[in-house]
């Protein structure tokens, strides 16, 4: 359904990427694959890319281009340091020193642009059921050190 969409690339176009084109190994679309796709399968830490970053069907999954049959082996994944750099594109230091900048409104509106694409006529309104009950529990209850919204 990722190639169908073509998810990653629009992701991508959310991105301010300003690294050397000559000097990429890892192209955006990819990096955000292997990052979305890792931590589907459970993989949330970044620490953990060091480790899966060779597995053959993450590599297959992940990477936007195709395996030529018989042709050389996918190269490696990235790394934790490289995946890092793109989750601190978030943060509001200093920019010059970002080679990656994610513009979040962009990403809402590709949200938005993605339930709506999934209607044949795009609804009239959305209504967004958020539920922020806060309901303390008393005693050893399962599930009691949730903390809810505070």
């Amino acid at each position: 359904m990722a190639g169908r969409l073509n998810l990653f690339g629009r992701m991508a176009a959310c991105f301010d990427d300003r690294r050397n084109r000559k000097q990429v190994t890892h192209p955006l679309p990819d990096l955000l694959a292997q990052r979305v796709i890792a931590m589907a399968l459970g993989y949330e830490d970044l620490k953990d890319h060091d480790l899966v970053r060779n597995d053959p069907l993450l590599k297959v999954t992940a990477v936007a281009r195709p395996r030529v049959p018989g042709g050389a082996p996918l190269p490696a994944l990235a790394g934790s340091s490289t995946l890092g750099r793109l989750e601190r594109s978030f943060e509001e230091a200093d920019q010059r020193y970002h080679k990656f900048t994610a513009q979040p409104s962009r990403l809402q509106d590709l949200y938005v642009e993605l339930f709506t694409g999934s209607y044949a006529t795009a609804p009239e309104r959305i209504i967004l059921d958020i539920d922020a009950t806060d309901i303390e529990t008393h005693g050893h209850q399962r599930g009691g050190f949730f903390l809810a919204f505070r």
